[in-house]
């Protein structure tokens, strides 16, 4: 599966910078992250989920919320 880390961000209108400050990652680690040039620690995916305000899977390509609660 695929992570729709920038997607996600894009869609909630938030910059790198933004994401960075909520989820307390460095810059160029996060970019790195974002861009699939490095594996994300499972603690780091909980920091972004967390940063963007959804479901730790909503971060893969693919994943379906079918429940009725709204991120």
């Amino acid at each position: 599966m695929q992570l729709i880390i920038k997607e996600i961000r894009e869609k909630k209108k938030l910059t790198q910078d933004e994401v960075v400050e909520l989820s307390g990652i460095k810059k160029r680690t996060y970019v790195d992250y974002e861009n699939g040039k490095s594996d994300i620690p499972l603690s780091k995916l909980q920091n972004i989920a967390t940063a963007l305000k959804v479901n730790l899977f909503e971060l893969f390509d693919g994943y379906e919320n079918t429940s009725n609660e709204k991120a």
